[in-house]
């Protein structure tokens, strides 16, 4: 959650990004490669996105 990322220590940019990243994994109703194009294209490539983005098209068997 939010307080979480702000007490590690998250940049309110990054924070920012990976809400709007967490939007089109989850809320959008996109199909999962759909959504990581999106996220791709779409959110502002923090290194904390990078590595999301990174950990979900690694993912053999998806993630929950």
């Amino acid at each position: 959650n939010v307080v979480g990322l702000t007490r590690r220590g998250f940049s309110r940019e990054s924070i920012q990004a990976l809400k709007e990243a967490h939007r089109f994994l989850y809320r959008d109703g996109l199909n999962r490669s759909q959504a990581l194009d999106r996220v791709e294209h779409d959110v502002e490539q923090t290194p904390e996105v990078q590595r999301l983005v990174a950990f979900y098209r690694k993912s053999q068997r998806g993630v929950a």
